[in-house]
């Protein structure tokens, strides 16, 4: 995974995550996306997505009903508004969680996004949290010619101050990941 290999050297960070894990990840990714390692077209053997269609339903019915509420507060009212603009993607968000195993959610100033596994590595932990990870958000030019690459570390540091570095490159191709 060239990703990890990049924020390894940028960052100094390794992946806490192991291998099998990885490799878990991808193939419940594969399997989500329809390409399961099982489909053979010589063979005829197709897929008919059983595990979208799961995670769906599970995702559904996971979401009926729920609502959300934040009050007492102004910080409470902000919240709320928070909440409500993004609110319309729950049932999404339970979707992807049940396809990879976990998800994470990441504020940007303007709203959340859902990130799922193959886009972060978790580089620290401590007391069964997440201390450290390393993002990445991949963007292709107009004219399909360049490719733009973001890393976003984000980590604690020793001092209790939260931090967040950012790496940019541009490319020729997907994986190329280049200074500008």
């Amino acid at each position: 995974m060239i990703f990890k290999n990049v924020a390894k050297e940028d960052f100094n960070v390794n992946s806490i995550v192991s291998g099998n894990m990885e490799n878990m990840i991808d193939k419940c990714s594969r399997i989500y996306a329809g390409k399961p390692e099982w489909v053979d077209a010589d063979d005829h053997i197709k897929t008919i997505n059983f595990a979208k269609a799961v995670c769906s339903e599970t995702a559904r019915l996971a979401t009926l009903g729920t609502k959300i509420t934040i009050d007492g507060s102004a910080r409470g009212t902000y919240l709320q508004e928070q909440i409500d603009s993004i609110y319309f993607r729950l049932r999404d968000w339970v979707e992807y969680g049940c396809a990879y195993g976990t998800i994470a959610l990441k504020p940007n100033g303007a709203s959340v996004d859902l990130v799922t596994p193959d886009r972060f590595i978790v580089t620290d932990q401590g007391n069964r949290e997440i201390t450290g990870i390393v993002f990445i958000n991949k963007e292709v030019s107009e004219n399909g010619k360049k490719f733009y690459t973001r890393l976003e570390y984000h980590r604690f540091l020793d001092d209790g101050l939260y931090a967040i570095s950012n790496k940019c490159y541009v490319g020729d191709t997907e994986n190329d990941c280049r200074k500008p």
